[in-house]
């Protein structure tokens, strides 16, 4: 019987060893016990000229408990300081997005207090970085996704959220580009809230492809507080939209915030997608009813015509809608064109050489159905 009990107890000291032992030579790991550190900052302390809209960023040496960084923990001390904190898990970086202009050539104080912690609940020990804002102009001016100034800078941005506390500076020389994708087909409303401006400032908003080619671009005016924008419907894919200012003062900035909204689309035809006088479609010649223009959406067609026949394009709705209507020769040379209300409205031209006519619609109000009769005599 003793012998029994002296091979368990050495069975059981042997399981003890062995689960003891670890192939990895520095023993099995503890607990987290280190305080995070800070790793860089947008800003070092005593920097001065630092712009007026920009992000301040803290990034950190760990993953951080993103519960305690917030709008306490993470202050910019200073005149008219007030903004939006944000905790980027993938890069472990927080930052503090003014929601104005902050006062400029002032003294601030960036503070993180000892609040904030890691995941394992160890706390930074605190700190703070003074700065000075530089003064009111466009190079202070530069928002957070800054450079966008042309397609190939735009910044990606998602739908129906806003996006804060953007800047136009310069005058109609600054032009702020975003880039976004729609998985189906959808109404897209960029929408531009004016936070600060002159009286009665001017805006441009553009939708546009890769190529820069626009499918409808509006111009319109504002003060502080108003919102402006435009909307067009596009199929599935990925497009641009650039915003800016058409103001001759070079010196003339606005402050805003922006978002794309979705709606429901309006309905296309069977014709679509022909946006673009490279993506005519064949309509050919008799009369073709159950047609959709959407709202500023260019529909082009051709149809083939020979030397000395007379082409008339006769384009009803329902309603005396505004609309333009474009007829082209074969060499793109416009030979009729008309933009009102007439209904119905009736363009004619006599062809000098055989070759594929070009016709174009364009309407100002969204799902208005028409019908196009084509004769070729």
């Amino acid at each position: 019987m003793q012998h029994a009990r002296f091979a368990l107890a050495l069975v059981l000291v042997t399981l003890v060893l062995v689960s003891c032992s670890s192939s990895d030579d520095n023993g099995p790991s503890g607990p987290d016990a280190g305080a995070p550190t800070v790793s860089s900052m947008s800003i070092t302390d005593g920097q001065t000229d630092v712009g007026l809209v920009g992000k301040l960023s803290v990034t950190f040496s760990e993953p951080m408990d993103p519960a305690t960084i917030n709008d306490t923990t993470f202050v910019v001390g200073g005149r008219s300081a007030v903004g939006y904190v944000e905790y980027d898990e993938s890069t472990y970086t927080a930052s503090f997005l003014p929601d104005s202009l902050l006062t400029p050539e002032t003294w601030h104080i960036l503070t993180v207090s000892d609040d904030v912690t890691d995941e394992a609940g160890n706390h930074y020990e605190g700190g703070t970085t003074s700065f000075q804002t530089g003064d009111v102009a466009c190079e202070n001016l530069l928002d957070h996704l800054e450079p966008n100034a042309d397609i190939g800078s735009a910044a990606p941005i998602g739908l129906d959220s806003w996006v804060r506390t953007l800047t136009v500076c310069n005058g109609r020389h600054d032009y702020d580009h975003f880039q976004f994708t729609v998985d189906e087909t959808v109404k897209v409303h960029a929408r531009a809230r004016l936070r600060d401006c002159i009286d009665g400032f001017a805006w441009i908003t553009e939708f546009m492809r890769a190529d820069g080619e626009m499918y409808i671009n509006s111009g319109s005016s504002g003060n502080a507080g108003s919102t402006l924008g435009w909307y067009y419907t596009f199929m599935p894919g990925t497009y641009w939209v650039s915003v800016h200012s058409s103001e001759s003062d070079p010196w003339d900035y606005a402050l805003y915030d922006f978002i794309l909204e979705t709606h429901e689309p309006c309905r296309d035809d069977s014709f679509e997608d022909n946006d673009f006088i490279e993506d005519c479609a064949d309509i050919g010649t008799g009369f073709t009813d159950d047609l959709v223009g959407c709202m500023c959406d260019a529909d082009w067609y051709w149809v083939e015509v020979l030397d000395g026949q007379t082409i008339t394009v006769t384009v009803t709705t329902d309603d005396p809608v505004h609309r333009r209507v474009r007829l082209k020769n074969s060499d793109l040379t416009e030979v009729g064109y008309y933009n009102g209300s007439d209904n119905p409205v009736v363009l004619s031209h006599t062809a000098t050489d055989d070759g594929a006519y070009i016709i174009m619609t364009r309407f100002w109000l969204d799902g208005t159905d028409y019908d196009m009769d084509v004769s070729v005599e």
